[in-house]
């Protein structure tokens, strides 16, 4: 197995193929790459695998969550066909619609219908109050008295509250706070050095600035210090991408994280529609698609074979990562920038086509 960590200045990559940021070396992309099936590692660019390049992975955690419920149910803590009410404070039960008939499974892949807590609202708040530091508790009541969005099991729409609950439901069981979860079940038996979930603390010292095109225009600002879904099992985990393609292959491999069950379960894809369909307009050119959802992967259709994963963004970074069966590689990447044009080019160019280019291309 080949490991490769290189990092690409998006700087210039604006610069020269799309809009002229004046901000360029402030932002930049870190790609790893895991070819093959024996450990080797490989530097290129700016950075070496394992050097300490953070950034927040946003709604990657939900993988790492997903993990931590699967390792529940192979070790008999809870059964994936249990009402989720089981497991919650009666004040949620009533306040939030469909939490008593949607079970494990339901959250997991998306199909419980419970609306996302990340309303106008809740936005507005954040915004008026940067350095709040969130609890999942807060964080829900925005969810609370809101309408479903369908009933549970008929569709498929992602919604961060479906994470937040189960953040909520393993700590209740094993009494233990989501970081020590992570480090006791995923980032100490992989040896994820420079994965980190300050639960209860400020933002990861050593983490690389974040940066926001708020207005579309490129006008970028620090907004490293916001510490929205810091604290949430949900979106709250900083790591790297060499750290991420270790994850993917160590839950991916049976018996060390997860037996070879659940990892089979965790792909078992719905059968129900989504509730919004992409349609990307024809002259995108799109290489790669989501088509269907599991119990926390996501299936993706390219051309080149299909691949699993799991993108991921948060107010100042965005990040994805895939696993390419036929092939056998793992690639994730980074980028301390989003909002407006770095949104869509990342998804738009990076994610939707040029990531597939770089690989196979």
């Amino acid at each position: 197995m080949i490991i490769l960590t290189i990092v690409i200045l998006i700087g210039l990559y604006f610069v020269y193929k799309k809009v002229g940021l004046n901000y360029g070396a402030l932002i930049g992309l870190i790609i790893g790459l895991i070819i093959g099936s024996s450990l080797g590692i490989a530097g290129g660019g700016t950075a070496i695998a394992g050097t300490p390049i953070f950034g927040a992975i946003g709604s990657i955690t939900k993988m790492f969550t997903a993990t931590i419920i699967m390792h529940l149910y192979d070790s008999g803590q809870l059964d994936l066909e249990d009402n989720i009410s089981n497991y919650l404070d009666n004040d949620i039960v009533d306040k939030v619609e469909n939490v008593s008939t949607t079970k494990i499974k339901n959250l997991l892949n998306h199909t419980s219908g419970i609306t996302d807590f990340e309303t106008d609202g809740f936005l507005l708040e954040v915004i008026n109050n940067p350095n709040k530091h969130w609890t999942a508790e807060e964080n829900l009541t925005y969810a609370y008295n809101q309408s479903a969005d369908f009933a549970m099991g008929t569709k498929v729409s992602y919604s961060n509250t479906n994470y937040l609950l189960l953040g909520l439901i393993a700590e209740q069981i094993t009494g233990k706070s989501g970081a020590q979860l992570y480090n006791e079940i995923i980032v100490a038996p992989l040896g994820l050095t420079a994965t980190t979930f300050n639960q209860n603390s400020d933002i990861t010292s050593n983490i690389v600035r974040g940066y926001m095109d708020d207005f579309g225009n490129l006008k970028i600002r620090d907004v490293t210090e916001i510490t929205y879904a810091h604290n949430s099992m949900e979106g709250g985990i900083s790591s790297t991408a060499y750290d991420l393609n270790l994850f993917m292959k160590g839950i991916l491999t049976p018996n060390i994280v997860l037996s070879d069950n659940s990892i089979q379960k965790m792909q078992e894809w719905t059968t129900v529609p989504y509730l919004y369909e992409d349609d990307y307009p024809q002259d995108w050119n799109v290489k790669m698609k989501e088509i269907n959802q599991g119990l926390g992967w996501a299936e993706y259709e390219t051309s080149y074979g299909n691949a699993i994963g799991h993108n991921g963004s948060i107010i100042g970074y965005s990040a994805n990562m895939l696993y390419f069966p036929n092939s056998n590689i793992y690639v994730s990447y980074l980028i301390n920038g989003s909002g407006g044009k770095i949104d869509e080019i990342v998804f738009k160019d990076i994610e939707l086509k040029e990531i597939v280019e770089l690989l196979f291309e």
